[in-house]
């Protein structure tokens, strides 16, 4: 994991009066075939619980849940599936159409968005790319064909241009750069 451990201050900090409005999840992730957690939170508006302009990395969810604690915060049970950036990460070696893997890609896209608003000083970049791509994000979120979404016996399978692709690629690759160079071990 890129970065040094949350520096010698402790855990436990002021944090903003609106997280205690905020529901906190558990958020599983794969980077570099090492699973880890971070904390998620949704509110009028979705982030990732930040220390200092970074983002907290758990190695069990014990740690993690001692860290929220230490803030007072509750994490919910539910825990999210599987965010495998090792997927996202061998499809930016090869990036090609037919290996668009739709439902990890919408994870990530989500997710690193949240990033960016969490973590502005870092995230401008990946902003100005998703404010180009909002149609190639429509794409693949009707891509998904979410049961609440799609009519019954209907799907949308879609096809994916050179330019789609690009767009893909531009956008993945800052996103997760930005959430690893974003990551702290915090135990």
């Amino acid at each position: 994991m890129r970065g040094s451990r949350l520096s010698g201050k402790p855990l436990a900090h002021p944090v903003p009066g609106d997280v205690m409005q905020r529901t906190h999840y558990k958020l599983w992730y794969r980077y570099n075939a090492v699973d880890r957690f971070l904390i998620w939170y949704t509110n009028e508006r979705d982030g990732i619980l930040d220390f200092e302009g970074c983002i907290p990395s758990f190695r069990t969810e014990s740690a993690l849940l001692a860290y929220a604690d230490s803030l007072s915060v509750t994490v919910e049970a539910e825990a999210s599936g599987l965010h495998d950036f090792d997927l996202v990460q061998t499809w930016l070696a090869d990036p090609q159409p037919h290996r668009v893997n739709l439902y990890v890609f919408l994870d990530a896209w989500n997710l690193f968005g949240d990033v960016a608003r969490t973590l502005p000083a870092v995230g401008g970049r990946f902003i100005e790319l998703d404010s180009q791509l909002g149609t190639l994000y429509d794409k693949l979120f009707w891509a998904n064909n979410l049961p609440a979404m799609t009519p019954e016996g209907e799907r949308f399978v879609p096809e994916w241009s050179t330019i789609e692709i690009e767009g893909f690629t531009a956008l993945l690759r800052e996103g997760l750069s930005m959430l690893i160079r974003s990551l702290r071990d915090a135990g």
